[in-house]
């Protein structure tokens, strides 16, 4: 897997980007995601800002579409990306970063 350095703009049009890619919109969340059982999330054609642990378990699924995820955090393994047992992250068309001068975790 290739890793890009995504630099991140807000434009007067509400439209935001990054060198690959323009998103119809933005998604600030700085509190905890926790999937289990069979629960599903989708991200889709958005710039998503992440606050928080995003943790998985048993048979949830996170879905990444054309998008970019940027785990924003104060500094390294402060929050995770965790999937569990039959948990999945399936990335599509998308990028996942983080605003830390650390390592993604």
């Amino acid at each position: 897997m290739k890793s890009r350095i995504f630099s991140q703009v807000c434009q007067e049009s509400e439209v935001w980007e990054d060198p690959y890619r323009i998103y119809t919109q933005k998604s600030t969340n700085d509190a905890p995601i926790s999937l289990s059982g069979d629960e599903v999330m989708e991200i889709t054609n958005t710039y998503y800002v992440h606050g928080y642990d995003i943790l998985l378990s048993c048979n949830a699924s996170l879905v990444i579409k054309d998008s970019l995820l940027v785990h924003q955090k104060d500094f390294t393994s402060q929050y995770q990306l965790q999937a569990t047992g039959n948990s999945s992250v399936t990335v599509e068309d998308s990028g996942i970063g983080n605003q830390c001068n650390g390592s993604l975790n």
